[in-house]
């Protein structure tokens, strides 16, 4: 939460001239935070069948997409550190 929020406090100055760009900036921090959150619970669950939920992934452009999944799929990275 608290890397969240100062980016969010250092994005603040660049929002009046570049207000587009801010916005996409904090949408994309708050998908990839949301990500490592639901990665990392399913580094720890003792269930295969439990499942989370994160926001919008299909917010994030496809090259990232991929690259995640390569990470863990194909070279067994942990994604919470690819993250």
């Amino acid at each position: 939460f608290e890397s969240v929020s100062s980016l969010f406090t250092f994005s603040s100055s660049a929002r009046a001239e570049q207000e587009e760009e801010v916005v996409a900036f904090r949408h994309t921090v708050v998908r990839l935070m949301s990500l490592m959150h639901g990665s990392a619970l399913e580094e720890i669950k003792d269930d295969i069948s439990v499942t989370f939920d994160v926001l919008d992934i299909m917010g994030l452009d496809m090259k990232t997409l991929l690259y995640l999944f390569e990470a863990k799929e194909q070279r067994g990275e942990n994604r919470v550190e690819v993250l």
